[in-house]
């Protein structure tokens, strides 16, 4: 049996505002899941920009190291001909003492510049 009469005036006075406020939910739904996709879309771009990013700069330096190791051997092969081979190790040893001192230096002064 279907209402009718009052009934069915009362009861679409107070089913209507429920169902537009229904619709209102499910596109209001559906707004913020097209939203997180297309955030969630950005998010896996940006991830596998910054994975490209990264294997680049270790290829590099990588490479860098390499390069390094051959300068390294150049030098002491040089330093070796003219003061000996202990000399040569010697004062290799003592320069990169020193220059491991660097970085410490230069990121404690970079680190207490951005305190003050």
């Amino acid at each position: 049996m279907e209402p009718s009469g009052l009934r069915l005036w009362v009861g679409s006075l107070i089913h209507w505002p429920a169902r537009q406020l229904h619709e209102r939910l499910e596109a209001t739904e559906h707004r913020i899941e097209e939203r997180l996709e297309s955030i969630q879309i950005d998010l896996e771009h940006r991830a596998r920009q910054f994975e490209r990013a990264v294997a680049a700069w270790v290829a590099a330096s990588l490479l860098l190291m390499i390069a390094g190791i051959f300068l390294l051997i150049g030098v002491w092969l040089g330093l070796a001909r003219l003061l000996g081979p202990i000399w040569a190790s010697l004062l290799l040893a003592i320069a990169f003492a020193g220059f491991a001192a660097t970085p410490l230096l230069v990121l404690r002064k970079t680190s207490g510049a951005r305190k003050t």
